[in-house]
């Protein structure tokens, strides 16, 4: 399953059809993921839209994950409500204050030049 969506309502609506689809989370792209024409170092929705987001999820009974790669894609993210954070490419040393008081998963991942570790 996967789709685009954009503004609140629209991004409600994504939610509620994929909850009727039988999607047992949603997963959202919280910042660009290096595909052509995204940025993975800008977030892609505001936290008012990742709230709306959680919102509809929580109604539908869905667990949110969001995949993030910038320290500000992650911060919305936590501050919208998610609990589970993917990646967390781009977090600087300095960003691990990001998760201090959140009860908040985060999947980061090590990347040598070679292979994902």
């Amino acid at each position: 399953m996967g789709g685009e969506a954009s503004g609140g309502f629209a991004l409600e609506k994504l939610v509620e059809k994929f909850a009727a689809a039988g999607a047992t989370q949603i997963k959202v792209m919280a910042s660009g993921g290096g595909t052509t024409g995204s940025t993975p170092w800008d977030a892609a929705f505001t936290t008012a839209e990742l709230e709306r987001i959680v919102a509809a999820s929580r109604t539908a009974h869905l667990p949110v994950t969001a995949h993030c790669l910038s320290a500000n894609s992650i911060r919305q993210a936590l501050a919208a409500g998610i609990r589970v954070i993917e990646h967390a490419k781009f977090r600087s040393p300095g960003d691990r204050r990001i998760d201090a008081g959140t009860r908040a998963e985060v999947a980061s991942e090590l990347v040598d030049h070679e292979a994902v570790v």
